[in-house]
């Protein structure tokens, strides 16, 4: 998937039409959209960006928060 766009205030968003979202970073880090967001330096800037069809257990290795599933929650 593309990288989605960032809003007005810099933010990824966190659903795209009713999907929750998950990123990756370019050391291969899944993070959560608010960590995604952050500028702290180019190793953690994030390159891509996909749906969390059906993982249950997805959290972002930044923060550990718990990044929803589209399907099962």
């Amino acid at each position: 998937m593309n990288m989605p766009k960032r809003d007005s205030a810099g933010q990824y968003p966190k659903w795209i039409e009713l999907c929750p979202m998950y990123y990756v970073d370019k050391g291969g880090l899944i993070l959560c959209a608010p960590c995604a967001s952050r500028d702290i330096d180019q190793s953690q800037e994030a390159i891509a960006a996909d749906i969390n069809w059906e993982d249950m257990r997805l959290h972002c290795e930044d923060c550990g928060a718990r990044i929803e599933a589209a399907c099962g929650d």
